[in-house]
């Protein structure tokens, strides 16, 4: 039976050192933690600005797809993969040159991404054609295309420690788990419309976001556990709080 509980809203206390100039409608920002390199997503401007994070200072900018708008970073191979939503493709940047490698063409539209690095694996949600496309990081090439069973998949998230993929919907309301060895949907728990799902791996717990609360999914059994309601004008932080923990 699943049990429903509140969290607070944490005290915030930040101190700006320093403001950095990026270009036209910087949407995200992404770390490669082991290089200390910033990735700032320009959506504006279809561009990526790269910031050392020793210095502050931008290292390069790269010319990427039209409006990129999400990145996953594999600190392994060094290499960063951009969703460019409206040109449906995925710019890979080599981490360490910074420079542009290769462009791989999926369909019209693209949303969110997610990797293993164990596995060398990159999963970008297809949402022209509703199938989750599987890239061989060591050959830039699709080697799937996993039809999705629900409608409208807004967030992908994967768990390295378990070969499991995670795909949530904005209508279907369903939270679709694969196997990332064989590529087959294994179970389809229904958690409600969400619009992006997180991966605590130390405690193997699936958190689906919704638009008032988080739903906590047990990664072993694929059930459902707990739901959490966050304040609903401080989710994003309540996310952190609780994934992180």
């Amino acid at each position: 039976m699943m049990t429903k509980r509140s969290i607070t809203r944490p005290s915030l206390r930040y101190r700006v050192i320093k403001t950095i100039p990026v270009e036209r409608n910087p949407s995200k920002i992404y770390l490669n933690e082991p290089l200390n390199r910033i990735y700032v997503l320009n959506s504006g401007s279809n561009t990526v600005t790269v910031i050392n994070g020793n210095t502050n200072k931008t290292f390069r900018t790269i010319s990427v797809g039209k409006n990129p708008f999400h990145a996953a970073i594999n600190s392994r191979t060094n290499r960063v993969y951009i969703s460019n939503t409206m040109s449906g493709s995925v710019s890979v940047i080599n981490g360490i040159t910074n420079r542009l490698v290769k462009t791989i063409k999926l369909s019209t539209s693209v949303g969110n991404l997610a990797l293993n690095s164990s596995t060398n694996r990159i999963y970008v949600i297809n949402r022209s054609r509703n199938t989750l496309v599987v890239i061989d990081g060591e050959t830039n090439k699709i080697i799937s295309n996993i039809p999705l069973v629900g409608i409208l998949p807004t967030s992908v998230a994967v768990n390295p420690l378990t070969n499991r993929i995670y795909v949530v919907f904005a209508n279907t309301g369903n939270l679709t788990v694969i196997d990332g060895k064989s590529n087959l949907i294994i179970a389809n728990p229904q958690t409600g419309s969400a619009f992006e799902v997180l991966i605590n791996t130390r405690t193997n717990r699936i958190y689906v976001v919704k638009q008032a609360d988080i739903v906590v999914v047990n990664g072993s059994t694929n059930r459902l556990i707990t739901v959490i309601s966050p304040p609903t004008y401080y989710l994003g932080r309540a996310l952190i709080t609780i994934v992180h923990r």
